[in-house]
């Protein structure tokens, strides 16, 4: 993470505090953002966060390297759950599949 951060920040000609900042405040849901600055000048770097416009490869490039790497069974839950859920249906877009054991059985539950 430290990696792209710093290499947005260069981009853009920003600290990599405001560069953070400005992510954050960019994501969806976010309504407020607490900074944590001890120093004056911490503060006012924070602040500049406000003027940095991220693109759309920035802010990917950020998204990416800070996206959880989940354990067991999260992956299988991702996959499973619209399966099981939707059997099919398109829901907010997303398409779903019918599961196969449904596919191979005439009985229906």
């Amino acid at each position: 993470m430290i990696d792209a951060l710093n290499a947005v920040a260069r981009e853009v000609g920003a600290s990599p505090a405001a560069v953070a900042l400005a992510w954050v405040q960019g994501r969806p849901g976010i309504t407020s953002t607490l900074v944590g600055a001890r120093r004056m000048d911490q503060f006012e770097d924070n602040l500049r966060a406000q003027d940095v416009t991220l693109t759309g490869a920035q802010r990917g490039a950020l998204d990416e390297v800070s996206t959880p790497a989940l354990n067991f069974p999260a992956h299988n839950n991702r996959t499973l759950a619209p399966i099981l859920q939707f059997s099919g249906a398109t829901v907010d877009g997303r398409p779903s599949i019918v599961s196969p054991m449904l596919q191979a059985s005439e009985a229906r539950y």
